[in-house]
């Protein structure tokens, strides 16, 4: 049966549709995000605290260390440690999640029809839930070391929004990858290890020295620099902007692409 002409609509609009129609479901979105993590920690007493009380105790436990070991004064140490660490586990957790948007949501998919939108926010709203819950434990750094808070701590705020805007872009072209290429998660999970050792998180930029090159390319370096630096009540390195704006504009091209060729085709992959 053909399709009236004034009722055609292309790749592109129906995509940008499903988009906005997505973003108009906050409250289903959110709602789902809440439930997720409800499920996730139903019968613990203390829920996604656990999550937040095993970190606390691991940044300790590497804050004392590694200070040790770098020579490094803990005051000043600790804290550096504590924001990367919070912000890598906010990151790495974002893009884990992100193979597993549609693969988990399979049988919502085939019972019930919805845009595919409201998956990828979904997911990211859940991982910023968690984040906040693991925030507190710089909350109390902060309190120990008496860190006051400087202006330089509201330059974190569009850097964060940076970061959550990539973080959704990685979202949907993990997602709809990894619904068809179901091994490419366990390819991502291996990369995201080798990674951190290769990020100046543990580490810092003037330890690489000559070959500060080497993180000034490195993505990940860019996006918790912008979040890091501030809070930390420094600026941003020169170099992290410009790399994490490029890389959100060339993430955020590669999920539209994608989205826009195989939005309709998620459904029967599932």
């Amino acid at each position: 049966m053909l399709i009236p002409e004034h009722r055609k609509i292309s790749r592109g609009r129906a995509a940008a549709d499903d988009v906005v129609q997505g973003a108009g479901l906050s409250w289903m979105w959110g709602r789902l995000a809440l439930h997720d993590i409800r499920q996730r920690y139903r019968g613990s007493m203390l829920g996604p605290f656990w999550i937040t009380i095993s970190m606390g105790v691991m940044i300790l436990a590497l804050g004392i260390l590694y200070s040790k070991l770098f020579k490094a004064e803990i005051s000043a140490y600790l804290p550096y440690l504590c924001l990367g660490l919070l912000f890598w586990n906010y990151i790495s957790t974002a893009i884990t999640d992100a193979c597993l948007v549609f693969v988990q949501a399979e049988a919502t998919i085939k019972q019930t029809r919805m845009p595919m939108s409201v998956f990828f926010f979904r997911s990211v709203l859940r991982n910023i839930m968690v984040f906040g819950h693991n925030a507190i434990i710089f909350l109390i750094v902060m309190l120990y070391f008496g860190i006051a808070p400087t202006w330089t701590f509201l330059m974190a705020v569009p850097g964060f929004a940076m970061l959550t805007l990539w973080l959704t872009f990685i979202t949907m072209t993990l997602s709809i990858i990894c619904v068809r290429f179901r091994d490419v998660g366990q390819i991502i999970t291996s990369l995201l290890q080798l990674t951190f050792f290769m990020t100046p998180i543990i580490w810092t930029l003037e330890q690489l020295g000559e070959r500060g090159w080497a993180a000034e390319i490195n993505p990940f370096f860019a996006f918790i620099d912008i979040v890091r630096a501030p809070l930390s009540g420094a600026l941003p390195h020169w170099s992290s902007w410009p790399m994490a704006t490029f890389a959100c504009a060339a993430t955020g091209l590669a999920a539209s692409l994608l989205f826009v060729r195989f939005r309709a085709r998620i459904a029967y992959w599932v």
